[in-house]
């Protein structure tokens, strides 16, 4: 699993269950970019179109369809007819993949503390987070949202599905390390369950020092 991120003008999933580009060519990057079961972290901007809770903070993450659609096609018609139109009268961000899945953070952090500062490019394309960041964005606590409401997201959902497991996959990024590893079996020692973030994810182990273990 990857994660990308993006700068949004906000994240409602309720109203607005569609990540949406207004540049046909960021849509087809991020496709191409990305795999099945891959997740979009939304970030607020920084501007008056983001309520000011919102502005500059990581708020949530969307697992995203892969079938392109216009706007109007995943969106209620309401929140449609209500977004900021450009100069041609289409909405400013016609290009879109529905949401199969979704997850509100709970208490939203300034993403700069999580992710330090993110490229110029955020501001209209979708940039691939480091193993570190998504570590990173992993750990925030989270409640997931239902935005498989309408037949074309739940079959979108269904097949991402198919490929990664109906629970999906949001624990910790693998990465490669060499180390050298010590055991002294007359130490005292505990056995640890430690919960990933808010998800049902869970390490179980052993260790002498289970808060150590914890912060590293």
């Amino acid at each position: 699993m990857q994660i990308f991120a993006k700068l949004f003008w906000g994240f409602d999933p309720d109203y607005w269950p569609d990540v949406t580009f207004s540049r046909q060519g960021s849509l087809i990057s991020l496709l191409e970019r990305s795999r099945p079961g891959d997740l979009m972290a939304f970030v607020g901007t920084f501007g008056a179109e983001t309520a000011e809770p919102d502005r500059g903070k990581l708020l949530g993450l969307a697992e995203f369809g892969r079938n392109r659609l216009h706007s109007r096609e995943g969106l209620h018609p309401d929140a449609f007819a209500k977004a900021e139109k450009g100069p041609n009268g289409d909405i400013k961000w016609p290009h879109a993949l529905l949401m199969t899945r979704a997850w509100r953070l709970i208490n939203p952090p300034m993403a700069v503390d999580v992710l330090g500062r993110l490229p110029m490019a955020a501001i209209s394309d979708a940039v691939l987070m480091s193993q570190e960041q998504q570590t990173a964005i992993l750990t925030q606590r989270r409640e997931e949202l239902d935005v498989a409401r309408t037949k074309a997201a739940w079959d979108e959902r269904e097949q991402i599905a198919s490929k990664v497991g109906h629970g999906g996959t949001m624990g910790p990024i693998p990465s490669s390390f060499l180390t050298t590893t010590a055991r002294n079996a007359l130490q005292p020692a505990s056995t640890y369950a430690f919960q990933f973030g808010g998800r049902n994810v869970w390490k179980i182990g052993w260790a002498n020092n289970p808060a150590k273990r914890l912060v590293h």
